[in-house]
């Protein structure tokens, strides 16, 4: 899972040598589980809506303090 990180991550920076941090959380969605935000360092955070099958970037350099799900709504 670490590589699909640092690849997901390459590609929204220039330069694959930084460092892209750590996962610091990972929030469920309670309506679909499949829907998923893996809270990280450094400013990157990704999502996925398929259990992590595929990544999509989140909010690149802005780190995100909290992220919550509207609690009936699956997005």
């Amino acid at each position: 899972m670490h590589d699909e990180f640092k690849k997901m991550a390459s590609l929204e920076q220039e330069s694959t040598d930084e460092e892209i941090g750590n996962v610091r959380k990972v929030i469920t969605n309670n309506i679909d589980k499949r829907v998923i935000v893996f809270s990280g360092t450094h400013g990157f955070n990704w999502y996925s809506d398929n259990c992590a099958e595929t990544l999509k970037a989140l909010n690149h350099g802005r780190p995100m303090e909290e992220i919550l799900f509207h609690p009936t709504e699956r997005d």
